[in-house]
């Protein structure tokens, strides 16, 4: 096995393992919860990638083609959520946004799995991954990821701007562990992708590394015992 796929396969381990290590610190803590599922469903994300790269069969990649995208849509959720509750809520979103906010990646999640929503295409050819993607339908997952994204960012930013003291450290550790992250991550598996251009896609579990590992040290375990 290519050690690429071997560090892949660890590092989406790693994000699993510090997901449920987060989520079981408090298990009633919204941003605890959202925190854990963030990581959870960034490894198993990172898990397909890898496998899209293993897979020496067409089956085995459609399978792992299938996985990376039901994965992949649920990370901005998570996100944005996460944002809205850690380490407190600034305002109160009405329950019917709330509502809107989890349902459009879950209505995505159903049209792509009823394969209503095409999003990419990959086949082995005498051995040779060829990748291609569905530019409409795949123009709508990029404008709901990076539009949750930047969502979660400019409600992180109004809560630094907003606080002093304890919760302004906190804000800001998280920022620094994910601006770099998701603006790499959205480049090469998001932006680049759409342009047809999959040379750098097996790269973005990499970054996802720095992401959860250092916001999960400096906002679960650093700041907590300061």
């Amino acid at each position: 096995m290519d050690i690429k796929i071997i560090s892949i396969l660890i590092i989406a381990l790693l994000n699993i393992f510090l997901g449920l290590w987060v989520y079981n610190r408090n298990r009633q803590n919204l941003a605890n919860i959202n925190y854990g599922a963030l990581c959870v469903s960034g490894g198993l994300w990172a898990i397909a990638i890898g496998l899209i790269y293993f897979a020496d069969n067409n089956q085995l990649l459609q399978y792992a083609l299938k996985g990376t995208y039901i994965f992949a849509l649920l990370p901005p959720l998570f996100y944005l959520l996460f944002a809205y509750y850690y380490p407190y809520k600034l305002w109160n979103y009405h329950p019917l946004l709330l509502k809107i906010i989890i349902a459009i990646p879950l209505i995505l999640e159903i049209l792509f799995i009823s394969g209503v929503l095409n999003l990419q295409t990959a086949v082995l050819v005498n051995g040779v991954l060829k990748q291609d993607v569905f530019f409409k339908d795949f123009l709508i997952f990029t404008i709901y990821f990076l539009g949750y994204i930047v969502w979660a960012l400019v409600v992180l930013f109004k809560k630094f701007n907003h606080d002093i003291g304890l919760y302004k450290i906190r804000v800001k550790y998280l920022l620094i562990a994910t601006i770099s992250t998701f603006i790499i991550i959205g480049v090469t598996s998001i932006i680049l992708p759409l342009l047809n251009n999959f040379t750098y896609d097996n790269l973005g579990p990499f970054f996802i590394l720095i992401h959860f590992v250092v916001a999960g040290y400096l906002l679960f375990y650093k700041v907590k015992n300061n």
